[in-house]
């Protein structure tokens, strides 16, 4: 579950992370993003995490330390990622921007992900780190839904600041 490091240093740097989550057993599945994370946490960061199911059953998660909310979006597929995209973007407009919180690096882990980041970035000049987990070529049964994923695949890898 999120979690926020408070570092003792006196200049607070803060990490914004949207990702899609595996649960089983309502137990989540970590996985290299969590490297990234712990690596930022020794770094001094303090994390935000933002953890959408991959599934799109349950709800979407979001937490700073202990403090977890959980925000319920409907539909799966498309509709859902839309919503998601929505999500993250307005998050970071009421967390951060209107709260005049800095943040330092949004972690976008998948393409649907980055696309937050990037209209984050648009407004915002926060860098971003797009991390790519699993990319397949063929993706979806749907050439449709391929071709789109593909094209956010491309342009997420040639417009982040960092790609890992």
């Amino acid at each position: 579950m999120p979690t926020k490091t408070r570092s003792n240093k006196s200049k607070e740097k803060n990490v914004l992370v949207f990702v899609h989550r595996i649960y089983k057993k309502g137990v989540v599945k970590k996985g290299g993003a969590d490297y990234i994370i712990d690596y930022l946490s020794k770094k001094n960061f303090d994390t935000y995490l933002v953890e959408h199911p991959l599934d799109g059953v349950g709800p979407t998660h979001f937490g700073a330390g202990k403090l977890v909310k959980k925000f319920l979006l409907i539909g799966s597929g498309p509709v859902r990622w839309v919503q998601e995209i929505a999500f993250n973007t307005f998050l970071f407009l009421f967390s951060f921007s209107l709260k005049k919180r800095k943040c330092d690096l949004v972690l976008a882990v998948d393409p649907l992900n980055f696309i937050a980041g990037d209209i984050i970035r648009s407004f915002s000049g926060v860098k971003v780190h797009f991390h790519s987990v699993d990319y397949s070529e063929h993706r979806f049964e749907s050439p449709l839904l391929n071709k789109i994923y593909n094209f956010i695949y491309n342009f997420a890898v040639r417009n982040a600041d960092i790609v890992t």
